[in-house]
Order: C-alpha cells, then structure tokens, then sequence
C-alpha cells in the first residue's frame, strides 16, 4: 500500500492491526523517496522508485490511497484528485524486468489494473466522496466526545475567523488539531500521526467512519 505521508502511512497501519485485516506492506511516498516530502503529487516519483527497493520483484499488488479532496474556493473548478493519480500512473517509467511491463492506470477507483503488479486506486474517504483522512479523523474524534466539547472546537474556530477559510481542508485540519490539543493534556502538541501509537484513542478506529475502508482492505485479496 502507497500513501502520501506519514499521518496515513501510520493510520492505515493501526486500522489493519486493529481490525485483524489481511496484511499489508504499509509505505508512505515520502518513505520511499527517502526524504520529508510527500503528498498526493508525488505518486509516479515514488512509483518509479518503488521499483529499485529490494523485494519489488514479489509484490502482486499495489493499493495507491489519496486523498479524494472534492471542494474548490467559489468560481474555480474542484480539483479531480483520482484524474490527477491515474495520470501519474501513466507518466511512470517502464519496469525493468524481467518481464519488461509498465504501471498500469485503472478505469475507476477501486478496480484492478494491469499485472506484475496490478496497480489499485482507493480514495479517501471514499470514491465519490469530498474530503480526506482528516475529514474521517475529525468525524471519528467528534463522535467519541461529548457536545459541549465540540461545539467549544466549532466556537473557537469562528472566533479566530478559520471558518472562513477557502479551503475545506485547511478548516478540516484544524479543527482537528484543536480538538486533538485540548483532549490530551500530557502533550497538547501531538501530531495526528501519532495518536494511535501514543494510545491516546483521540481517533477511534472502530469508528463506523472507517467501515467501507475496512470493508475493502478485508475482501482486497480477492479483488
């Protein structure tokens, strides 16, 4: 499984030992780059390097998970994360073998592509779905702590006016982080990416936000 950063990388990796998923190889772009920088626009960079590290000729399989992202500031267009992957899969090198084979781009997300290795796309939350891991994390948090609780988050950002910030995203993220700070008092500055390794339980996996994720990982060896 390729993801873009850390956050994820350590999110879905909990989720699969939480659940008693089947196993993945759980890697960040940013690990396989060998540098800090990850995120949703480096796919082919670390696809192309994926395929140097030691083991590459034994995976089957690829599940690339992104961000789907869906909203846009007021008069430009939503930004269409899945296009953005498949044409990163397609811009990817050819794959030295044997045998000679390049990456290939599903239809749809969800679906397989191509072999040696087949190559899928999830989107987070989900296909068709606006948002991200912090949107699920959010939802999960919020549902696991009491209303006043929330609606103090909801106050504090119109107070500081971050609710009129363009991007749903940035709101999402933090939001998060505010929540995050105020539940946990041994370190108000914890990072998402480590509140499961932490077992802070601030993000609850078995939250049902998470189940057509664990849905999908379960059933991934058939696809």
């Amino acid at each position: 499984m390729l993801c873009e950063g850390q956050h994820d990388s350590e999110f879905f990796t909990h989720l699969i030992g939480i659940h008693g998923l089947p196993k993945f190889e759980v890697c960040s772009v940013n690990y396989v780059m060998n540098g800090n920088h990850g995120g949703n626009s480096r796919f082919r960079d670390a696809l192309d390097a994926l395929v140097a590290k030691p083991g590459f000729q034994q995976v089957q399989k690829i599940l690339i998970a992104a961000d789907s992202d869906f909203p846009a500031p007021p008069g430009a267009s939503p930004r269409n994360s899945f296009t953005d992957v498949v044409a990163q899969i397609d811009s990817t090198a050819p794959i030295i073998g044997p045998p000679r084979s390049k990456f290939a781009a599903p239809a749809a997300p969800l679906q397989k592509a191509g072999s040696n290795p087949s190559v899928v796309v999830l989107m987070v939350p989900w296909p068709g779905t606006p948002g991200n891991l912090d949107t699920m994390c959010l939802t999960a948090a919020r549902n696991h702590s009491n209303s006043a609780f929330v609606s103090c988050v909801d106050s504090f950002s119109q107070c500081v006016g971050a609710d009129q910030w363009a991007s749903e995203s940035a709101r999402t993220k933090m939001k998060l982080r505010c929540h995050l700070s105020a539940s946990w008092k041994d370190d108000p500055a914890i990072s998402p990416t480590y509140v499961w390794s932490k077992n802070t339980n601030l993000v609850p996996l078995t939250d049902p936000v998470f189940s057509s994720i664990v849905g999908f990982l379960r059933d991934f060896p058939n696809l």
